[in-house]
């Protein structure tokens, strides 16, 4: 029997089958949800090491490359290293089925590091790239990219 077989005698059975079936699938095809979600911010976070390897540094605030990051996923949002890592601990706690983890300390640590970057990284920013860094500042958000810039729009 092939998996389509399998989805169609599942959907066409017995009322009872198909509500015992129900929470075995939205768990199923959910927790791949967050698997994706998990995968895409360690994806993320990996993409921007590199983007700052190539610029000869890292992403250690006491070795920062020389030039402004602008490409890449700092194209979309000024810290995707953060979007990627919020990605990866909330995918991470739906995954391990920890409601502390999704919706307490992973926003937490968001809070945390906006504060962060507020009050220490972002004048350092300013003072170290001037204007180019103020008007990339203005132009892209910091952690949610907006989808007319995606687009083109």
């Amino acid at each position: 029997m092939s998996i389509a077989d399998y989805f169609h005698k599942a959907a066409t059975g017995p009322k009872s089958r198909r509500a015992l079936l129900t929470p075995v699938g939205l768990l199923v095809f959910g927790s791949s949800l967050f698997v994706v979600i998990a995968v895409f911010g360690v994806l993320l976070c990996g993409w921007c090491v590199v983007r700052f390897w190539r610029a000869h540094g890292t992403p250690v605030p006491m070795n920062p490359p020389d030039v402004l990051i602008t490409g890449g996923p700092y194209a979309w949002v000024r810290n995707p290293m953060v979007t990627g890592v919020f990605g990866a601990l909330f995918g991470l706690g739906f995954i391990l089925h920890s409601t502390g983890m999704a919706v307490i300390w992973t926003p937490a640590y968001v809070l945390m590091h906006w504060i962060e970057l507020r009050r220490v990284e972002e004048p350092e920013l300013a003072r170290r790239f001037g204007a180019s860094y103020l008007e990339y500042k203005e132009r892209v958000p910091m952690f949610i990219p907006s989808l007319t810039r995606i687009l083109g729009r």
